[in-house]
Parts: C-alpha cells; structure tokens; sequence
C-alpha cells in the first residue's frame, strides 16, 4: 500500500497511544552501510483486552537537501521474545513515506492495520519500521529524547533477510532515547465475542475455497427496523491462510430522515 502522510494521527483519535511529545529531536538509521535492513520499535500495551490494532503512525526525518520519500514496512511483532523482547513477527505491511522533511518537524504516515485482525489476548505489542537505510540513504525513524529516558521501552535490529540480527534495547545505544514517533491506535476485539445483528446478514458462513480460487459473499443490510443515528458491526473472517487467519472488515450504515430534514414544502 502508499501510506497517506497527511493522515490524522493526533492525540483526538480515539484509542491512539501516544510515547512521544510530537517533535522529533533525533533519528536512528543505520549509517555503516553493511545492513539491508534496519528495525526500530516502540512497545504498546492496550489499556484492556482483548485488544487489536486499528492502525499506526510512523514519521521519518531526512538530512537530504530536498525532501525525500522511503520504502518501508510498518512492522509488528509480539512481546515473547527473551526477558519481554519483541518475539514473533505478527505483520509486516508494505508501505512508503513521501516528502520526509529535512527539518526536525514531524510528518505521520498512517498505515491501516484494521483489516489484519491482530487480535492481543494480553501483554504488549511491539510496533515500529522495517527500512534499508541504504535506499535511498539519509533517511532517519523519528526519535523524541526529552522527557523520562526509555519511555517507549524500543528495540532495535540490523541484519539482512537471510540473516537477521538480534533485538537489542534502543536505550543501550541512544541513552537520551525518549520515544519513537510511532503512534498506535488500540482499539477493542470486535471478534473476540459473536453476536447476531438483525440488521446484516451474510449469505454463506463458512464453506471450502480451493488454492487460487475465489468465493463471492453477499452482505445484507436491512435499516427498515433501525433508529435514527449510526450503528456499526464487523465481519470476521477466519481461514487456514497463514498470510491471512483473519480478516475483519468494519460495517457501519447511518439511518436518518433526509427527505424531511429541512421540513416538507408541497
């Protein structure tokens, strides 16, 4: 996907955590040219479980002449690794920031994670930026170092795809680490508990769907019995795709009376 960079990723958004105190006083990358691929991350704990991530924010910084734009995957992984470290990978979405400054300001890139269904039973999530620092180069993850060192608890790695390194405290290496400006929107499992909506029918539930094949679904939405106002619910959709186990698509239908909105004039 291409990541908005004029997303919304203030604190207004509900459910968005938030390490930073949104300006960026430094940047890490990998300078040595000797690793493909550089990871930084932040850790995330939902407030209550269990949780799954609607979508995160990641700004960049450049010491280019001119604004520049990066390759990126918006990483996530789990926090089984050794002592608390990130441990499993859970996702790894393919994006690009466009127009990174070259000045210390930030601009977020959202990336939309929602559809992904990365359900978190307990614990915390590791989330944060896949990048070659060597394409095109002089491009920096946002770092904030003022306030209480190591609040956002970051790791980092460097290693290339055939030979990953290994995670390490980002306060070992950056001791006025901060935080990363990488924000997460946490929000509640939808798909932790079933329930039936009168108003949204789907026409299969369940069925086989063979390799390189395709199924279509129809989705009924019936308003005749709902009130006024907005009314959401979501589909979830499991499968032994291990790209893909769960798929969680968010429904919402706004019920009003446009017609007699302004009155009625015969």
């Amino acid at each position: 996907i291409r990541a908005s960079d004029d997303a919304d990723c203030g604190s207004d958004v509900p459910g968005i955590v938030i390490h930073d105190d949104g300006m960026p006083e430094d940047g890490y990358t990998d300078s040595s040219g000797l690793f493909p691929i550089v990871s930084y991350v932040d850790r995330f704990t939902p407030s209550s479980y269990p949780a799954t991530i609607g979508s995160a924010c990641v700004s960049f910084l450049t010491n280019a002449s001119e604004p520049t734009s990066q390759n990126f995957q918006l990483v996530v992984y789990d926090d089984t690794g050794f002592d608390g470290a990130p441990g499993a990978q859970l996702a790894a979405v393919n994006a690009t920031a466009a127009n990174i400054p070259n000045q210390a300001v930030a601009s977020f890139v959202k990336v939309d994670l929602g559809g992904l269904g990365i359900s978190i039973p307990s614990g915390s999530v590791y989330i944060g930026v896949a990048f070659d620092p060597n394409q095109p180069g002089g491009v920096y993850i946002a770092s904030d170092v003022t306030g209480t060192p190591n609040a956002g608890n970051g790791y980092h790695m460097r290693g290339s795809s055939g030979s990953p390194g290994s995670w390490d405290p980002t306060i070992d290496q950056f001791p006025d680490y901060h935080a990363l400006l990488v924000r997460a929107v946490l929000q509640p499992d939808h798909c932790a508990s079933s329930g039936d909506q009168p108003w949204l029918t789907v026409s299969v539930g369940g069925g086989l769907v063979g390799p390189h094949d395709a199924q279509s679904i129809t989705v009924t939405i019936d308003p005749s019995q709902l009130t006024i106002g907005d009314h959401a619910a979501t589909l979830c959709f499991a499968s032994n795709d291990p790209a893909s186990p769960r798929v969680v698509v968010p429904v919402m239908i706004s019920v009003g009376d446009s017609i007699f909105a302004d009155g009625f004039d015969p």
